[in-house]
């Protein structure tokens, strides 16, 4: 019996990308974020959300350096790090799908700078979609810095 998972597609800087749909807790419409002082630069600020304090990550400037031009179709997917929430911005999302473990292959470079990659999936109109794995999106610093803000333990 072949094995399938739900994947949220969503699209950063015009390329596709997918991520477990087990990975997002929720999707929510982008926010005016409060910046944090001296935070990493990848980190735009946090926000509230409904009562927790959530750091958020541009993922436009995590895979480019640059930041995107937010739209009305901007969003920030919730997701879970190392048992903490935080917020990642991407340029739109696209839909959910099932793909099939025997659809999915492995990452074209398995390089460092590409580690949270964890397969390429194609869609029914081929088109690729790059699998991530959002607990491996940071580096150990970066995700240091984010525990440090310990987003689940302060009312805002």
């Amino acid at each position: 019996m072949v094995e399938k998972d739900q994947f949220i597609n969503f699209e950063v800087n015009k390329v596709c990308y997918g991520a477990r749909i087990l990975q997002v807790d929720e999707i929510v419409p982008l926010v005016e974020l409060n910046p944090i002082p001296k935070a990493p630069e990848i980190i735009e600020g946090v926000m509230n959300l409904r009562g927790m304090v959530i750091p958020v990550v541009d993922l436009r400037k995590q895979f480019s350096e640059e930041a995107g031009i937010n739209t009305v179709e901007t969003r920030i997917l919730i997701a879970n790090m190392s048992d903490k929430k935080c917020g990642f911005i991407v340029d739109r999302v696209i839909d959910i799908q099932t793909f099939a473990s025997d659809n999915i292959s492995d990452p074209v470079l398995d390089s460092e700078a590409t580690h949270f990659i964890s397969g390429i999936a194609k869609t029914e109109s081929n088109e690729v979609v790059q699998l991530i794995e959002f607990a491996k999106l940071l580096d150990p610093q970066e995700l240091s810095e984010l525990t440090q803000l310990n987003p689940e333990s302060h009312d805002a």
